[in-house]
């Protein structure tokens, strides 16, 4: 399952089953930015376990992240 949101001309997506979000350009379809680590659910703030419903303006968002009961807030650089 996964949840996607855009913004600025990025599209950001969130797999629950991967445990990770994965932002993209949609210009260029190259990916720009991944947050949390693949096929590994974890309770640390670099990892992240079902994240779901993103809330996304500009470089930041806000993900559920459903197993650990937390929003998260990410930042492109």
């Amino acid at each position: 399952q996964v949840f996607i949101s855009a913004d600025a001309g990025r599209l950001w997506v969130s797999d629950v089953m991967r445990n990770s979000v994965v932002v993209f350009n949609m210009t260029t379809g190259k990916q720009v930015a991944y947050f949390g680590v693949t096929d590994k659910a974890g309770k640390d703030l670099q990892s992240l376990a079902s994240p779901r419903t993103l809330a996304v303006r500009g470089s930041r968002a806000v993900v559920h992240d459903g197993d650990n009961q937390r929003l998260m807030k990410l930042s492109l650089r």
